[in-house]
């Protein structure tokens, strides 16, 4: 079930009589499209989408989404509501100590209404180059008098809606991109192949979904209560912790993703909720030769196989100081940062070197090339060579900073510095301290699969740094990692006199 707020500029007009105080007007309009919300749909509420609600529960009026400002209820009648064939029109008697309310809605200052519900049955579709949303079908719970209707790009749309949003958009065009080919060529050509099963993300193809609020906005309201009533209405607690909803922290994957060698230039999959993936790859190519006329044909079988990618777990812990949350300058941002940093710290660790918690590690694929090599350009080809003779071609470098820094000042016998053979201008190449300093790692990046089960979980609790004053932020991520074609990558160790 989804739960979200929706402002509409709906007119409210005042009636004083009989020594009441009542607002009227239409709270939702059917069939009147929306404008443009913030996550690239306009949407229409279908009549009738609420007509069993309107029956059976009791909805409440408040005041611009306030509880603690109730204004009145269909149970006492002083809410009422009337499913009409233009919109859903209601009544609203006020008491005589919300005068000034009825009076700021009289001189117009205040005309806009806002209703709060959960969705059981939606509809995307195509309406001319706009995205359109349908709701069909859903219960309502409140209306709201508002004194400034949110901006579209504020609007907080459920996890559940925004994923059969991004359903929609994967599937509505045949035609795919090229990042999208490329992907599915990596799992074996099968370019028809529908992206709500599997998808693939492609080096700079983006994950998360455009907002103006981020894990940091969110971190820092729940910690000072000083947030806008959206940021507060999208945390949610569970147990003794605080939830932070996954549309917000599938936004930290790209930012991990830009600080990380490895997953900027990995292939991303979105295992959809399933704990297990198998994908097929080609582990060997065939080979084929020409015959003279009656000679036999041998057959030769290319070397199919499969990946299978099986979620674990892996957990990051980090304690803020409250003061620093509260009286920190562009706190959103270097919390944001952190979180990043700790999260790609514990994925490039178990990606590379494994893990006990079930990570194999790419350094332990039994058929990784292999190489020893001296720091010079002419021991790293070695590597680059080796991919070549296995039909691969060397995309990337990555190497520790001791080695990055190291290479570029090696010396001829003459003692001018070595120049880079021209190919290398063709290999993208990235310094990490997730590599060790004796230890290169060449070929194609995007033959490492990095899957995700789901969106990071981000839970909160002051309770557990109570006697600190901190706050502890515990990043928890789904997936797994695994190579594709591990004879694309070669492990080069930096050894004297190789």
């Amino acid at each position: 079930m989804e739960k979200r707020y929706i402002n509409a500029n709906v007119e409210v007009r005042a009636e004083e009589s009989n020594d009441k105080l009542t607002l009227k007007g239409y709270a939702i309009r059917y069939g009147e499209k929306s404008k443009l919300l913030g996550y690239g749909f306009e949407e229409i509420i279908s009549r009738g989408a609420f007509s069993e609600s309107l029956k059976s529960r009791n909805i409440i009026a408040l005041n611009n989404h306030d509880t603690n400002q109730l204004l009145g209820t269909t149970q006492a009648n002083t809410l009422r509501l009337e499913d009409r064939a233009e919109g859903l029109y209601f009544e609203l008697d006020l008491l005589e100590s919300r005068k000034e309310l009825y009076d700021l809605v009289k001189r117009g200052d205040i005309a806009g209404m806002s209703f709060g519900f959960t969705c059981s049955d939606e509809e995307y579709r195509k309406d001319g180059n706009i995205d359109l949303r349908e709701v069909k079908k859903g219960e309502l719970f409140e209306i709201s008098i508002v004194h400034t209707p949110a901006y579209p790009s504020t609007n907080v749309v459920a996890t559940r809606s925004l994923e059969r949003y991004e359903e929609f958009k994967n599937n509505e065009n045949k035609e795919f991109n090229e990042n999208e080919i490329r992907g599915l060529e990596l799992l074996g050509g099968n370019t028809n192949m529908k992206t709500n099963e599997i998808r693939c993300y492609a080096p700079g193809e983006k994950i998360g979904v455009d907002s103006n609020i981020t894990v940091g906005h969110l971190i820092r309201a729940f910690a000072t209560g000083k947030g806008t009533d959206e940021e507060k209405r999208m945390i949610t607690s569970q147990g003794a912790s605080t939830i932070i909803p996954e549309m917000v922290s599938k936004k930290l994957i790209d930012l991990a993703r830009s600080k990380s060698f490895l997953m900027k230039n990995c292939t991303i999959v979105d295992m959809q909720n399933h704990q297990k993936v198998v994908i097929p790859t080609v582990k060997k190519d065939p080979t084929v030769s020409f015959k003279r006329q009656g000679q036999k044909i041998t057959s030769n079988e290319a070397g199919f196989d499969k990946i299978e990618l099986d979620a674990k777990y892996l957990y990051g812990l980090v304690e803020i100081p409250l003061e620093i949350i509260q009286t920190g300058l562009d706190i959103e941002e270097k919390i944001n940062q952190l979180l990043a940093t700790v999260m790609v710290s514990e994925i490039e660790k178990a990606a590379l070197k494994g893990a006990s918690d079930g990570f194999s590690g790419i350094y332990n694929e039994t058929e990784l090339l292999k190489e020893n090599t001296k720091l010079t350009y002419e021991g790293i080809t070695k590597g680059i060579s080796a991919i070549a003779k296995e039909n691969g071609i060397t995309k990337n470098i990555a190497m520790h900073p001791t080695s990055y820094y190291g290479l570029q000042t090696v010396l001829t016998a003459d003692g001018q510095y070595r120049i880079a053979p021209t190919f290398y201008n063709n290999i993208k190449q990235d310094i990490t301290t997730a590599m060790d300093e004796t230890q290169i790692l060449v070929g194609d990046f995007t033959q490492i699969l990095v899957g995700l089960l789901k969106d990071i979980t981000i839970d909160m609790s002051i309770d557990y740094g109570f006697d600190k004053g901190t706050l502890a932020i515990r990043i928890m991520w789904y997936g797994d990692v695994k190579v594709a074609k591990p004879k694309h990558l070669c492990l080069m160790t930096v050894v004297a006199g190789s």
